[in-house]
């Protein structure tokens, strides 16, 4: 299969993963319930759930299509069907597989912990992937929808004033926009509801709980709103380097950052590879923005689906308008390279996510 057919079949998939979590358009509150379910059904390149997963896959060991499947075994650990609490795909003890010396359980984790009886047993060690690849699926669903609810409070008039959003009413002009902020709070919200489902779907809450913390604090005043803030606040003003570089590493890179993150960690990622994962995903982000400031200058407003100048109509600094047109492609290329770099030094096969990095400095869209 083509890395094209891939996309295309991964998108689909991550499609299929994300409208198990819409919420049922019913009751009083129906409206907003619909709102919220149009927003989220306007299409859109889903990327961070695909990097998300893909990331997963690095270090999990690849699509469980192309494995063994993981099943629930006794004690809740992970088995083949042989044997309980054993991890499936990499034959690593799960946290239900016994006890080991104390010796090993040092060698192996570092910490060991006594039981009641008085025996060591070993520590789960941190790359130990968080269960199956379903255990990843509610965190899919949960990145897109803050980026969704980040997407309807941008189009609001007292934010950019845009009609049009992936060739469709933006949702404030479709359902007016007391609802259209009401339903970017609503998925905002319901964004860590579905995340918590994760829960029940992995043997190692404590890396979901990790998850979860990140999600909001990449989300958050440390994140996307702490760069929306600046971004909404220096409209119409000179912009330093600084203060553009922090906008667009918080307003667009955090989400990014934080999508494969949490691909990592779920899939057993040790802190080293971590922060080689976040800063992989701080120059996809970058790249991903400078390339959005080159489209709203270039780009066919039919082909990107939203209106184009939006950036000098709301008298915007961005990349291009501070270095220039040249200035700006050259960034793209050269941290898109960064971000390949980074990828090769990675386990396991990066030709899908080297796919995914290129096509963010070809698009038209």
């Amino acid at each position: 299969m083509s890395s094209r057919e891939q996309l295309e079949q991964y998108t689909s998939e991550v499609e299929a993963v994300i409208g198990r979590y819409l919420p049922g358009e019913e009751g009083y509150q129906r409206t907003v319930l619909e709102a919220m379910n149009y927003s989220m059904k306007a299409g859109g390149k889903r990327l961070r759930p695909l990097f998300m997963r893909e990331v997963y896959r690095l270090f999990a060991g690849g699509p469980e299509s192309e494995g063994e499947a993981w099943t629930q075994g006794a004690g809740g650990g992970r088995t083949t069907g042989g044997q309980p609490g054993m991890n499936a795909k990499h034959g690593q003890p799960g946290p239900d597989a016994g006890s080991t010396s104390a010796s090993q359980s040092r060698q192996e984790s570092g910490s060991t912990s006594a039981s009641q009886s008085g025996a060591e047993v070993r520590s789960i060690p941190s790359c130990q992937p968080a269960g199956g690849e379903s255990a990843v699926e509610p965190f899919m669903a949960a990145i897109e929808m803050i980026h969704t609810f980040s997407l309807v409070h941008d189009d609001l008039p007292c934010m950019d004033n845009d009609t049009l959003r992936r060739g469709m009413d933006t949702t404030w002009v479709k359902y007016g926009d007391d609802m259209a902020v009401l339903a970017g709070d609503a998925l905002a919200l319901y964004a860590f509801e579905t995340a918590a489902k994760a829960f029940s779907l992995s043997d190692r809450p404590d890396l979901v709980g990790r998850c979860m913390g990140l999600l909001a604090e990449k989300s958050g005043i440390s994140g996307m709103i702490g760069g929306q803030t600046a971004d909404v606040e220096l409209t119409g003003k000179a912009v330093s380097p600084e203060e553009l570089d922090f906008i667009y590493r918080l307003k667009t890179g955090a989400l990014l950052e934080v999508s494969m993150m949490i691909g990592a960690i779920l899939g057993g990622a040790d802190r080293e590879q971590e922060k080689a994962v976040e800063k992989m995903a701080s120059c996809v982000g970058t790249a991903f923005q400078i390339q959005d400031d080159i489209l709203d200058l270039v780009g066919d407003a039919q082909v990107i689906g939203k209106p184009v100048l939006s950036d000098e109509k709301n008298e915007k600094t961005t990349y291009v308008t501070l270095y220039g047109m040249e200035a700006a492609r050259k960034a793209v290329m050269e941290l898109s390279g960064e971000a390949e770099e980074i990828l090769g030094s990675l386990p396991g096969d990066h030709e899908f996510l080297s796919y995914l990095i290129d096509i963010l400095i070809t698009r038209e869209k």
